[in-house]
């Protein structure tokens, strides 16, 4: 029986061995809820202005594309604040996101404050997200979704995966007045709905029929940094 036990674990090594990755992964190529709503949503990609006290300072743009290994989401975003015409304040955040079967399996992040650089990477089999940043190492129980906005699955969650501090947040997502983003000078459609982020991150994110088209948080220095919508599709 060993011997038996021994064979069949090499017969699978085998095979691990010689069947492409394309084709382990070829359930991923397949048709999915969430690569569909994407294609059907977003097309290709979405693109917002940066907007901080009222001034354009950046923008912020999320790129989408298909593979053997799932959906794959890019998100970057580059802001400059200047003070006299003389930069100040530099911030630059790259995100690249994998998914398969409507779940995250993986993710690497980079952030760059005046220089200084951090970096987030996460993986999932499924149930558990393994996460790890600097020399901080986590484990959450469960998929994560992280802060990228895109995925309209995130306001069912309780906790999201903070992309730039790499910590797990614990959150509330409640539904607010659209009339708010008037306040913030973004000017949305009919039947944009709101919602506010409560808890570990605070933040207001506006959708029409599901896509993403808005977001407003504070920044460090309590100044209001808004997301206006440059290319997002609108009918």
């Amino acid at each position: 029986m060993r011997h038996r036990n021994l064979a069949l674990l090499s017969a699978i090594l085998v095979l691990a061995l010689i069947i492409p990755p394309e084709q382990v992964q070829a359930r991923c190529v397949e048709s999915t809820e969430l690569s569909d709503f994407v294609r059907s949503t977003y097309e290709d990609e979405i693109e917002f202005e940066v907007i901080r006290n009222g001034k354009i300072v950046g923008s912020h743009r999320t790129v989408f594309s298909h593979s053997s290994a799932g959906l794959h989401a890019r998100s970057t975003m580059q802001l400059t604040v200047t003070l006299l015409f003389i930069p100040f304040f530099d911030f630059a955040y790259d995100s690249h996101s994998t998914w398969c079967d409507e779940k995250m399996v993986a993710l690497e992040a980079t952030v760059a404050r005046n220089g200084v650089l951090n970096s987030v990477s996460a993986s999932s089999d499924g149930v558990t997200t393994l996460v790890q940043s600097g020399q901080t190492q986590l484990a959450h129980p469960a998929t994560l979704i992280p802060t990228d906005h895109w995925n309209p699955a995130v306001l069912q969650t309780s906790h999201v995966l903070n992309t730039i501090t790499g910590r797990i947040n614990n959150v509330d997502i409640v539904q607010c007045p659209a009339t708010k983003a008037r306040t913030l000078g973004l000017s949305l459609p009919a039947g944009t709905e709101c919602f506010e982020y409560t808890g570990d991150l605070t933040a207001t994110v506006w959708y029409l029929h599901e896509r993403w088209i808005g977001l407003a948080f504070q920044g460090d220095d309590g100044s209001d940094i808004v997301y206006r919508c440059r290319d997002c599709r609108i009918p």
